[in-house]
């Protein structure tokens, strides 16, 4: 579907339903307060021998907070609250050429300011922040200005427009429900966090919930205008142990959704907590690993979903980046150099990756990842392939254009743990045209592991970065695992998909949140690579055992 045609969709669909359906008055007049401001502050700003805006664009985050956190089945933290952000965006010159793109100016990163929490006090709070952020920009338009004559002088042209301009959003969604019950979180927590109490050989074990109700209001001096909800919940489970040589165990395991109903019930969260218990007990009394192994090793399960989102996503291998200078003229940043690539073999022939960031369902599933309009108000598409059949398509994009991603595909996202807005997926989907059964692929890496004359490989099915979690030795003769620990992986990169020798036909759907806001993965439950190291780790933390044993 065309960008420009999927736009006026999205409005459409809003003026069919008819705002009053959708959307409380209340809601209506904080999106005029804002839109009365900004109109007034784009006519009005001036600073002599300054140019005026020709663009302002306004974000308000309305949020409202649950914190809960326990151990032993005590509460030990339990706070509601409120908070009001807002985000001015000014840009001083036209499209083509404006201040964006330039650092070493007053402005910097532009991160969100706190307001007020009574609607009558909005419109002096977008007054004050969006006073600031236009004298930041018109000096920082002058001062760019100044070293494009630089760049010119030495002989480089840009002639990439600064940022896209599109057909202006309209979308105003009703608020999320959501579960704000402090009473029924304490009790879910408190219940989770009694299921340790059964396990005196776990040092420390806590369980904590992170609940955001947000609502997102939006206006440009374009009129555009759009109102959505991004709710989030996050349950964490923190757990550590210590093994009998002194190696210190901790992870942690989180559930992540944007929606209640996905929210695993109590009974299941009780299992789920036994469960990891049980693993890390087992892991504590694991054999290490004592030499260097470098052949074929097959990903399973959870580190399927990490590998993916550590080397597309959270290293930027499939994200644009945009060049920027400094006062002297110096390029100091770069687009993605993987942007070359486009039409070309990045991957095995036989992956594909794509980007269903505008779905809201999988065969079924509600997808945490979907959302319908992303921070500047471009609606994603329903299906952008990244990589089809190895071959790179595109890349992930926001409104500033890149030499070969000319266009928004609706990435630009607001990260809540970060205060800034970046580039980041919302669903993504791997998965492989040759794919064959698990129980194939398992068979398929021992076969691989005696072709290099091996008497043992491996099964990776949860990382920590490039240590590995849960790491199960196979042995070829007859295929047994075994649970080791104190490894570590060399060797995994973005490269690696290039050369796999399979992927399973069975899925596994996982959220993650390490780049500010949900991610969906859809990934093979297992990706057999063909090279891999797995070594001993000699970082590993081991301390002496506690004299007095733990307390009862």
């Amino acid at each position: 579907m065309k960008t420009q045609y999927k736009r006026f969709f999205t409005s459409g669909i809003v003026a069919f339903f008819g705002l009053s359906c959708l959307f409380s008055q209340e809601h209506k007049e904080i999106i005029q307060a804002i839109k009365s401001e900004v109109d007034r502050n784009k006519s009005e700003l001036k600073v002599k021998d300054l140019q005026p805006p020709f663009y302002i664009r306004y974000v308000m985050f309305d949020n409202e907070y649950l914190e809960v956190s326990a151990s032993g089945g005590s509460i030990s933290e339990s706070n509601t609250y409120r908070t009001r952000d807002g985000l001015p965006f000014v840009l001083v010159g036209d499209f083509s050429q404006n201040n964006m793109g330039f650092v070493g100016g007053p402005a910097g990163y532009n991160y969100p300011e706190r307001i007020s929490l009574d609607n009558s006090g909005i419109a002096t709070s977008v007054w004050a922040t969006v006073d600031k952020k236009y004298k930041q920009a018109a000096v920082e338009f002058e001062l760019k200005k100044v070293a494009l004559e630089h760049q010119k002088k030495a002989g480089e042209e840009n002639n990439v427009p600064c940022f896209e301009n599109t057909t202006p959003p309209n979308l105003l969604l009703a608020p999320a429900t959501t579960n704000m019950d402090q009473g029924y979180w304490e009790n879910y927590l408190k219940k989770g966090s009694e299921v340790f109490n059964k396990y005196p050989e776990l040092i420390t074990s806590n369980v904590d919930l992170l609940h955001r109700n947000t609502m997102a209001y939006y206006y440009d001096t374009e009129n555009g205008q759009y109102a959505v909800p991004v709710p989030y919940y996050r349950l964490r489970v923190t757990l550590s142990t210590q093994a009998s040589d002194g190696q210190m165990l901790s992870n942690e395991w989180y559930f992540e959704h944007s929606y209640f109903e996905l929210m695993p019930d109590l009974k299941s969260f009780i299992s789920e907590c036994e469960q990891f218990a049980k693993t890390l007990l087992d892991l504590r009394n694991a054999p290490l690993v004592t030499e260097t192994y470098s052949g074929p090793v097959l990903f399973e399960d959870y580190s399927v979903m990490q590998a993916v989102q550590q080397e597309f996503f959270l290293n930027q291998w499939l994200l644009t980046r945009n060049k920027v200078i400094n006062s002297a003229g110096t390029t100091v940043g770069s687009e993605n150099e993987l942007e070359s690539m486009i039409g070309r073999k990045v991957m095995s022939r036989s992956l594909n990756l794509v980007s269903l960031s505008g779905t809201e369902t999988y065969n079924g599933t509600r997808l945490d990842g979907y959302y319908p309009m992303d921070y500047t108000g471009i609606a994603p598409d329903k299906e952008l392939f990244l990589v089809e059949k190895g071959v790179l398509k595109t890349l992930l994009s926001g409104r500033t254009p890149t030499t070969k991603v000319p266009e928004s595909n609706g990435h630009a996202r607001f990260s809540f743990f970060h205060g800034i807005t970046r580039v980041m997926p919302g669903n993504i989907h791997l998965y492989s045209d040759e794919a064959v059964s698990l129980g194939e692929l398992k068979q398929k890496l021992i076969d691989a592991a005696k072709e290099e004359d091996y008497d043992y490989t491996y099964i990776i099915r949860r990382l920590q970065d490039n240590r590995i979690f849960l790491l199960y030795r196979v042995t070829v003769a007859d295929g047994k695992e075994e649970l080791v620990r104190g490894g570590v992986i060399r060797g995994l990169n973005s490269k690696s998909f290039n050369k796999i020798l399979g992927a399973s036909k069975e899925e596994l759907m996982e959220n993650h949140a390490a780049l500010g806001q949900i991610t969906t993965l859809i990934v093979p439950r297992g990706v057999l690579f063909d090279n891999i190291e797995v070594i001993k780790d000699n970082f590993i933390n081991k301390t002496p055992p506690y004299i007095v044993p733990k307390p009862n």
